[in-house]
């Protein structure tokens, strides 16, 4: 079975998990859409930014060898624009998603990868340059291998 890079992998599978399963509701995309006249649906979820790396832990002769990825994804919800200005909201989808990822039982089968782990590691939160729309950004920290 030929197997994508894990970050693509984990990418699709965090955008199934969370479409429609937040208060952003199915506002969750891959990209910031664009704001058409300073609009666009809010709350939002953008799922994207990440890196991958090999991991290998102990040697192939051990019993507990492990050969792997290592991939660091980002979650960014965008929110502050609609009713509640401020950050509860974008706090309140943040904490909606990491509490559906994190240690989530992802299948990662059909793009050629098996979840090991996935932890929630920090969450940062700041003000845009616009003055009113909050921004949370959570990183998640997965550990996949390859199917054979």
């Amino acid at each position: 079975m030929s197997s994508v890079d894990p970050s693509h992998a984990l990418q699709v599978a965090f955008m199934q998990r969370l479409d429609g399963a937040t208060s952003a509701g199915r506002n969750v995309f891959d990209r910031v859409p664009p704001k058409p006249n300073g609009g666009g649906p809010f709350p939002r979820i953008v799922i994207g930014e990440g890196a991958s790396s090999n991991r290998r832990i102990g040697n192939r002769t051990d019993d507990c060898y492990y050969a792997g990825s290592e991939t660091t994804c980002f979650v960014d919800i965008y929110g502050g624009r609609g009713n509640e200005i401020g950050h509860p909201e974008t706090k309140r989808v943040a904490d909606q998603v990491r509490n559906l990822l994190d240690d989530a039982p992802l299948d990662l089968g059909a793009y050629g990868h098996r979840l090991e782990m996935l932890e929630f590691e920090t969450a940062t939160y700041e003000s845009d340059a616009d003055g009113i729309t909050r921004r949370a950004l959570l990183v998640f920290r997965a550990w996949t291998q390859a199917l054979e």
